[in-house]
């Protein structure tokens, strides 16, 4: 059976025993069963089985000790040292007392030796994912406690408690993310962390502002947003822990299928067209559902209100070339069964089709970058108003620019979301969803901060709320331009042919973690300074 090994250190405690095996398995003039071995090959063999059983040793009483601390392991842990041991021994009887060499054996023992040792570092593996979850489980216990505080004195014991728990989880989450192989899920549990860290920051503030304000609703409001947010990203170290458990409020775990995989897979099945032994009913399902996944990613762009009326006339058009011709190569396929003759126009019909997809893909590659570019230009000097009317106290003028901000927002999760279709790796992809879902928070949390602010101007507490609610919004549309530069470079690549059309990698690994990468890099106000403590 395979193994998925998830984490680069099982990979590097597993290399050096791995390596003393085939050293084993490679030694010289071992190929003939029957011949017994001279006295300087026993020696040698000895040396060889030695260190194999060595490092059995080892394994086996660091794996009992990790067992024994704790229980929920304890008994598997003690099953697969027992395996192991016994494969070491088995390697000796068979190359040492007997004095001959069964090659097939001895690869049928090592598979073993290797299968329980994976299984120890597994198990060892699986102290930290519950570790992990632990100091997960406390963080959402004490972020539970918080929102039920109404007072200053047990909100600052209570929050002195959250950061502790916070450090630990910061620690453990940092560490996580550097042994994880994958680079979506590296990515994954860097967002988790960015999310986490700013959420904290804005956690703070927002509470000292509704405490401060009891009876304002925007404050409120504000707090029960934040904590909504910080859900978020404790949801997603759970998912990434392989927990079945979810957080109150939390999205569903289910990732939409966007646009480039239902492309990618119109594509594939095209050329499954091709071949002379095709499954008809099944091919004609798979080619209807990916064309319909292909209809619906596209309404996503053709949709919007903000696009140009030509790009939506130009996209449409090839939406409805790809339907039509579709229908139509359905059409030659259930003739090409009864007429052999019908191939040459099957294959006419899959090149035409297939080049519509191409077509399709890169004027919505374009869509999204051009859109994306407009929009980060209009962006400046919207924080800085919202500031100067709230601190006037001017009610009126902050309800006339929150409508416009809300449009702005509405946009960048639009932007988000065309980048969510046709980003062109998975970790980029990943970056996008998280990144519409921020949008949608910052779209209610930073109007809610404004009026507070406007409520309350001569607040020290409203001014500071709102002044880490606008640094975080800043902190959103920085990673949102990140995601867009590396996703711009990648395209340009394949498209200039140096990347092959499909799932591309993010270039200098980029794409991997373009949010969280280096959560403070940008200039934190008083405030911020004050509570990055939490994340130290």
């Amino acid at each position: 059976m395979e193994i998925d090994i998830k984490t680069k250190s099982i990979e590097n405690a597993l290399f050096p025993l791995a390596s003393q095996i085939s050293k084993l398995l490679r030694e010289e003039d071992l190929s003939n069963s029957n011949e017994e071995f001279s006295a300087h090959q026993v020696r040698e063999l000895e040396r060889l089985v030695d260190a194999v059983n060595n490092a059995i040793r080892c394994f086996t009483e660091t794996s009992r000790a990790l067992g024994r601390a704790n229980d929920y392991i304890e008994a598997d842990m003690r099953e697969v040292c027992k395996d192991a041991s016994a494969a070491g021994e088995n390697i000796f009887k068979l190359i040492v007392s007997s004095g001959r060499f069964d090659r097939a054996l001895m690869v049928r023992i090592s598979r073993r030796l290797l299968s329980s040792i994976t299984h120890s570092l597994l198990l060892s593996d699986k102290i930290i994912v519950y570790n992990l979850l632990e100091a997960k489980s406390k963080v959402s216990e004490s972020l539970t406690k918080l929102e039920g505080v109404s007072s200053f004195a047990p909100f600052v014991e209570k929050f002195s408690n959250f950061g502790t728990d916070m450090v630990k989880l910061a620690n453990l989450t940092g560490e996580r993310q550097n042994d994880l192989k994958s680079d979506v899920e590296r990515c994954k549990m860097a967002i988790s962390r960015c999310i986490l860290e700013r959420s904290t920051m804005l956690l703070l503030t927002a509470s000292k502002a509704s405490l401060r304000h009891p009876d304002c609703q925007s404050a409120r409001r504000n707090c029960e947003l934040v904590s909504v947010l910080m859900r978020q990203g404790l949801s997603l170290v759970e998912e990434l822990c392989g927990s079945a458990g979810s957080e109150p409020g939390a999205v569903p775990s289910a990732v939409p299928v966007g646009i480039n995989e239902n492309l990618s897979g119109f594509i594939d099945s095209l050329n499954t067209c091709r071949t002379s032994n095709f499954d008809m009913p099944k091919l004609h399902s798979s080619i209807s559902s990916k064309l319909s996944g292909v209809v619906d990613g596209t309404a996503d762009f053709t949709d919007s209100a903000y696009l140009a009326h030509p790009t939506r006339q130009r996209l449409l058009a090839v939406r409805e070339g790809i339907e039509t011709e579709t229908h139509g190569l359905l059409r030659t396929l259930a003739g090409v069964t009864v007429k052999h003759s019908r191939r040459e126009q099957l294959e006419t019909e899959i090149r035409s089709l297939s080049a519509r997809c191409v077509e399709l893909r890169r004027l919505l590659e374009q869509t999204a970058l051009e859109q994306s570019v407009a929009l980060l230009r209009q962006r400046s000097g919207v924080m800085a108003e919202y500031k100067t009317i709230g601190t006037a106290g001017d009610i009126e003028k902050v309800e006339t620019a929150d409508a416009r901000f809300l449009e702005l927002a509405n946009q960048l999760g639009e932007v988000a979301r065309f980048w969510n279709h046709v980003a062109p790796s998975e970790s980029l992809r990943s970056t996008a969803r998280y990144a519409e879902l921020c949008f949608q928070v910052y779209a209610d949390t930073v109007p809610l901060a404004a009026k507070t602010l406007a409520l309350y101007a001569e607040s020290a507490v409203a001014r500071e709320n709102f002044a880490v609610v606008a640094d975080m919004f800043e902190c959103q549309l920085a990673d949102l331009t990140v995601l867009v530069a590396d996703a711009k470079e990648v395209i340009g690549r394949r498209w200039r042919g140096a990347a092959p059309i499909g799932r591309g990698a993010a270039p200098n690994g980029r794409g991997a973690a373009p949010i969280g990468s280096n959560p403070l890099s940008y200039s934190p106000s008083a405030t911020l300074r004050l509570t990055a403590w939490v994340w130290n």
